[in-house]
């Protein structure tokens, strides 16, 4: 189930059923995202460029987010990648292009 947490300028959406615990988020921006606090995303707690090129180092997809101040949306690329995790499942991001 995805949850968002809204900002000013941006808005995180978070699914913890994909999430793999990787902890970018939490190395990415300590202010933005904490474990130990209620909600665990604050968006406004960083510029909405700094938030949106942490939630871009989620590798499994768990973070995504919305501009809300008009920049560009979030990109999946074009590019397929599959990246194997260490003892854990496969990571695969890209475009889903089976509701083309």
């Amino acid at each position: 189930m995805r949850k968002v947490y809204r900002g000013r300028d941006i808005e995180v959406s978070f699914d913890l059923d994909i999430c793999v615990h990787v902890g970018e988020c939490l190395r990415g921006h300590p202010g933005v995202f904490k474990l130990n606090r209620r909600p665990w995303i604050l968006a406004d707690e960083a510029d909405a460029d700094d938030v949106a090129e942490v939630v871009r180092r989620c590798p499994s997809g768990a973070l995504q987010y919305r501009r809300l101040d008009g920049k560009p949306q979030e990109d999946p690329g074009e590019q397929t990648q599959v990246t194997p995790m260490r003892d854990g499942p496969l990571l695969v991001t890209g475009q889903d292009r089976s509701h083309a």
